[in-house]
Parts: structure tokens; C-alpha cells; sequence
């Protein structure tokens, strides 16, 4: 028969011993104009430079008080996801399709047809940044342009002139679907 002093020490022991459960969940963060991301923590703490130790990125990058959000150029700079998505760590936070999910495009055009554009094959020949920022900017809802401004080098025109890719004058029905 076990003393009262053992119970205690036996009962003291099993509590010790017992796991807390800590319940793990994406989370999804909705952008102003780059749709949404989804950061996904059993991933990540699966990673050999995480190893399951939550605190590698809470609070060391992630101040969970303020519970901010870092821009795209301060993440480029090594704050936030930018830490480790660098390029040498992970991969960087360039490659913006790894975690914006890119949508294929459907734009009406009065009188020609949809235009279908489609992120998926254009982000296989080239970077976002080569559209984004630098031909369209990160705002979506910018004003179309004519074919004629196209063709003089503008929005689509940029790239498709004939050298880089086909013109936009080469054949409509690659572009608009009627």
C-alpha cells in the first residue's frame, strides 16, 4: 500500500509530466492590393532552422503585442517574413507567386471580346515585378488602354512588340475571346 508522502509525489510527477496541446492554425492575411496569403505554421515549425521552437519567430520577428503588418519593401529589407525569405535562408520574398496566389484575368473589352490574361504563363517567363510595379503598378483596377496605345509600347505593348513577344497586332483571337 502506497504512503499518503508517495501519493503525493506520484500524483505530483504525473501532473508535471503532462503536455499541454497547442492548437496550430493558418493564418490568412488579406492584402490591399496583392490578394490574399496564406502563412501555414506546421510547415514552417516542420523546418530544420525552426525545429517545432515557436519562439524562433515569436516574438524574435513577430511581435505579437502589436500584431503589425510589414510591407512588401520592408520584408525586402529583412524585416518580417523577410528574415529568413532572403534567398539564402529561403526563398526570397521576390518570388511573390510562392505566397500571393495569382489569379488568371478576365478583362471585358466593349465590342472585341473578353481578354483572357493569364498569370500562370506569364509568371513562368517572367518575375512579377517585371509588370508589377514597373508597367501597371499594384493597383488593379487602372484604366485600360487602347490598342493603339499598346501598340505604341504601352501596358501589354511593353512586352508584346514583336522582339520580346508576339505583337498585339499579330492575331486578336490569341487575346480576346469571342
Amino acid at each position: 500500500m502506497l504512503s499518503r508522502t508517495m501519493l503525493c509525489c506520484l500524483v505530483l510527477l504525473c501532473t508535471t509530466a503532462t503536455v499541454q496541446a497547442i492548437t496550430i492554425k493558418n493564418v490568412t492575411y488579406t492584402t490591399k492590393s496583392a490578394g490574399t496569403v496564406v502563412f501555414d505554421h506546421g510547415y514552417h515549425l516542420k523546418q530544420a532552422s525552426i525545429n517545432n521552437n515557436c519562439k524562433a519567430c515569436h516574438s524574435a520577428i513577430f511581435d505579437m503585442k502589436k500584431r503589425s503588418h510589414s510591407t512588401m519593401a520592408e520584408m525586402d529589407n529583412g524585416k518580417s517574413c523577410g528574415s529568413c525569405h532572403n534567398g539564402s535562408k529561403a526563398f526570397h520574398v521576390k518570388e511573390c507567386v510562392r505566397c500571393h496566389k495569382a489569379k488568371e484575368v478576365t478583362i471585358a473589352v466593349k465590342g472585341a471580346g473578353n481578354v483572357q490574361f493569364s498569370h500562370k504563363t506569364h509568371t513562368a517567363r517572367n518575375s512579377c515585378n517585371d509588370c508589377h510595379t514597373a508597367i501597371f503598378g499594384l493597383n488593379k483596377h487602372k484604366k485600360p488602354v487602347t490598342m493603339t496605345e499598346m501598340e505604341k509600347g504601352k501596358s501589354c505593348g511593353t512586352c508584346h512588340d514583336g522582339k520580346m513577344a508576339f505583337p498585339v497586332t499579330a492575331n486578336c483571337a490569341e487575346c480576346h475571346k469571342m
